[in-house]
């Protein structure tokens, strides 16, 4: 039977991924921030008027508005890209894009574990939006997301140079 994906185009050495105590633990927060995620934007579904706030600017002001379920479609982007991300962390030579071929067992423990702290950040900003729709105004949600913003930003930039300093040399 043919596989649905398959993101794997050269002949890149396969690793299998075991369970670890810092993978579990990175993917059971995640986990648990997600379904706080869904419990606030529930609430805020019940308890927001028909218009909510959809798009912000950089001061934090509401400059469109929209019906009040796309705060749950919001927490539903969320689930599926971090649903993707925990998948990706098994298989980063397969499902990522790094400029560094992942040729080595520990490449792809640092690109793993790089992913893993990417899905949690993801579960973070998409709850300060969730947030941000939930309470607009609010200044917490708004410096908590560019916080954030910048370390998703900072994070694949380290563990790529990490991942790169890894590599065989051939």
């Amino acid at each position: 039977m043919k596989q649905l994906f398959h993101f794997k185009t050269d002949n890149t050495p396969e690793f299998r991924i075991s369970r670890t105590v810092e993978g579990t633990i990175f993917e059971l927060v995640t986990l648990l921030l997600v379904v706080a995620m869904w419990c606030l934007a529930a609430w805020a579904f019940v308890h927001s008027p028909e218009q909510v706030a959809t798009h912000f600017d950089l001061k934090g002001v509401a400059d469109s508005y929209g019906e009040r379920w796309n705060i749950l479609i919001v927490a539903l982007i969320a689930t599926l890209l971090v649903l993707f991300l925990v998948a990706a962390a098994y298989a980063p030579q397969r499902m990522t894009n790094l400029p560094v071929k992942i040729k080595t067992p520990k490449q792809h423990l640092l690109a793993s574990r790089m992913i893993r702290i990417l899905a949690l950040l993801i579960t973070v900003l998409f709850t300060c939006v969730v947030l941000m729709m939930a309470f607009p105004g609010s200044a917490l949600p708004l410096y908590l997301l560019y916080f954030f913003t910048a370390i998703t930003i900072i994070v694949p930039l380290v563990f790529t140079a990490l991942v790169y300093k890894a590599r065989s040399r051939e």
